[in-house]
């Protein structure tokens, strides 16, 4: 089921195969067709293919262009503009998705992917009503998550009693790939983090790293793309507890 959470509109890019990728969001749900961002690659692709077979016909050329041949380039490309959304500058900020604006943990329609941690334990970031989640979102694959996990280590150590905290991978050691029991166990190891909160979510293409934070009513308070430090984790959680903070409103 969609729960849905395309956010960020992007430009149409252009890719060597001469693809051109319409991007709705790279935030996307993992099993989100919304997002389209793995079904237009894929239609750039065979358009690409088709559009050369054609060329070659035209041009009585005997050339066969194979599919599985074109494909990787074509994967290629994906995987780049997936790195491109791995913290690029110009897309932190706070945001919103659909999924936040529908209730979040309210929402009737899902309350989004199942996660299993790295002890192989189910792990719902909306079964803790009364409370706080903070989820920090994070990838093998990118850079930028590995320097942010030293930070969400720090803030799960000293969070209060009354706040969780969720390490939630969106994939596995390559774009598109979802996360294996073996990368989450690795994750942990890696990065000192306990391995109870650290969890795999299947294969969502959001741009990373990201947080959110689920309030005691079940709605998303706050959500941000790129870096937090340990300490502005720490002082928002406090801000928001002691009500010096209000969280995001979706009237």
């Amino acid at each position: 089921m969609c729960t849905g959470e395309p956010d960020f509109r992007l430009a149409t890019y252009r890719c060597p195969l001469g693809i051109g990728i319409g991007i709705d969001s790279l935030l996307g749900h993992p099993d989100c067709a919304r997002s389209r961002f793995r079904r237009c690659y894929l239609v750039g692709i065979r358009r690409s293919l088709a559009n050369r077979r054609s060329t070659a016909k035209n041009r009585s050329v005997k050339k066969t262009v194979k599919t599985d041949s074109r494909i990787p380039v074509g994967l290629a490309c994906a995987a780049a503009l997936a790195l491109a959304a791995c913290g690029a500058e110009d897309q932190t900020g706070e945001y919103y998705t659909h999924w936040d604006e529908g209730g979040g943990c309210t929402n009737p329609r899902g309350t989004g992917p199942m996660r299993i941690s790295a002890t192989g334990e189910k792990v719902d970031v909306c079964a803790h009503r009364g409370e706080f989640v903070w989820i920090g979102y994070v990838a093998p694959w990118c850079s930028a998550s590995a320097a942010q996990a030293p930070e969400l280590r720090s803030a799960a150590r000293q969070a209060p009693q009354n706040a969780h905290f969720v390490v939630s991978l969106t994939s596995g050691s390559e774009p598109f790939v979802p996360a294996t029991d073996g990368d989450v166990r690795d994750w942990a190891d890696r990065h000192g983090l306990d391995p109870r909160i650290v969890t795999r979510e299947g294969h969502s293409i959001r741009t990373l790293p990201q947080h959110a934070l689920i309030g005691p009513d079940g709605w998303t308070w706050f959500r941000y793309v790129g870096q937090l430090s340990q300490e502005e984790i720490l002082q928002l959680l406090a801000d928001f507890q002691d009500g010096r903070r209000e969280p995001k409103r979706f009237d």
